[in-house]
């Protein structure tokens, strides 16, 4: 898997996302708050579909930003979610995501960090 880099850093709103998510295509993200003054990464995700679809879901729960990327594939997208959850921190407790990335619908796809699937 080749590694698509992020985009920078918007503010999570709406227009925003509708001004720069713009294909309508699978991909990834991180969302992040102010925490004591300085810019952490405190959700990451991703669509098999719709990024930017995905991206509105979360406009009323408190993150300020965004960073995101598209991936030619549901399961580039899946991939890629995995290596961003357990560099972030996922495992630890350090994201707000509560649990792994679940593998895309119908799919027997393998977490390439860790054996939960196996």
């Amino acid at each position: 898997m080749a590694v698509k880099k992020m985009s920078e850093q918007y503010r999570l709103t709406p227009t925003m996302i509708k001004n720069i998510v713009t294909q309508k295509k699978p991909g990834n993200y991180r969302l992040g708050k102010l925490v004591n003054g300085q810019s952490r990464i405190k959700y990451v995700g991703r669509s098999d579909t719709d990024v930017a679809f995905r991206l509105l879901t979360h406009i009323s729960e408190g993150y300020s930003w965004f960073k995101f990327c598209y991936a030619d594939s549901a399961e580039e997208a899946f991939e890629r979610e995995c290596h961003e959850y357990h560099a972030n921190g996922g495992p630890e407790g350090k994201l707000d995501n509560v649990r792994h990335p679940d593998r895309p619908k119908g799919s027997n796809y393998k977490c390439p960090r860790c054996k939960i699937f196996d």
